[in-house]
């Protein structure tokens, strides 16, 4: 069985909206329904969500695929501050078209895959309303912003990719009886550095 879709030759204007340029001459295509397939356009973003712990799972320790867990909505990352409320948790805050945010996610998945007791975070604000107004909630002027959270309060907040303020703030954030802490300091200097010196 095989159904007919009649197309006109088409043309993108600089607007981006698609116009006929001959409605005259149409194009007649056969496809057979068997071989008809549906094209879906999706976000790696979109796809690491699933990956993220829901709510039933966030209390127990996240399932990290990637090591950072994608925040989709601020209802989510409330319900993720409840449920460990002794661990520390780094959020990211990024936008979309934001190039140091890309440039420096690489960094932040090492720290988070080595930083293994705390939990490591990003937030797209230009994702969603919800989205929007948490990091409106947090004050957040530029991105990147890391905000670091233990026992739901916000106790560090720094924007840019400068890695001497990160290390600073792990220096202050990471509990001494967490992970080795003078060797995660030592390890988050040595990463950032070297990244540093490759820009």
């Amino acid at each position: 069985m095989e159904f007919t879709r009649t197309l006109s030759h088409v043309y993108a204007s600089s607007s981006g909206m698609l116009r006929p340029s001959r409605a005259s001459n149409p194009v007649v295509v056969r496809v057979p329904i068997a071989r008809r397939a549906m094209r879906l356009s999706v976000r790696p973003s979109a796809v690491a969500s699933f990956a993220a712990p829901n709510a039933s799972s966030v209390g127990a320790a996240p399932q990290k695929a990637d090591t950072v867990i994608d925040i989709p909505s601020s209802e989510a990352f409330e319900e993720l501050l409840k449920a460990n409320p002794e661990k520390l948790v780094v959020l990211m805050c990024k936008a979309t078209g934001c190039r140091p945010c890309k440039a420096f996610r690489t960094k932040f998945v090492k720290l988070a895959a080595h930083y293994n007791e705390a939990i490591f975070c990003e937030i797209l604000g230009d994702r969603s309303e919800s989205t929007r107004n948490l990091m409106r909630s947090l004050k957040v002027r530029a991105t990147p912003t890391f905000v670091f959270f233990r026992g739901g309060e916000n106790i560090h907040m720094h924007s840019g990719i400068n890695g001497e303020k990160m290390i600073d703030a792990l220096k202050v954030a990471v509990k001494p009886e967490e992970a080795g802490f003078c060797e995660e300091v030592k390890f988050a200097a040595s990463l950032l550095a070297s990244e540093e010196e490759t820009h």
